[in-house]
């Protein structure tokens, strides 16, 4: 719902816009620490990339999902295949 709201008129008002920077930025710190689990021979700059990369997944698939969930499958897939990879 944050997703969605971001992009309606309500995401110019300042405590929304800040709410929907907060989760993103909790999003972000998960990923981060599920990144260094996953990959823990990773470069500190390798870890923050992926993390980065997986964040902006997960924010398409959430946003895309009502319209397309098979797109949004996909999405989640790639974040997965990128921290898989090596």
């Amino acid at each position: 719902m944050l997703v969605n709201t971001a992009g309606a008129p309500i995401g110019h008002d300042e405590a929304v816009a800040q709410t929907i920077r907060a989760y993103t930025a909790e999003l972000r710190e998960a990923m981060t620490a599920g990144v260094r689990a996953a990959r823990p021979d990773a470069s500190s700059s390798t870890v923050e990339a992926l993390a980065e990369s997986c964040t902006s997944h997960v924010i398409t698939a959430m946003a895309i999902v009502p319209i397309s969930p098979e797109d949004a499958a996909r999405a989640l897939d790639a974040a997965r295949a990128l921290i898989a990879a090596e």
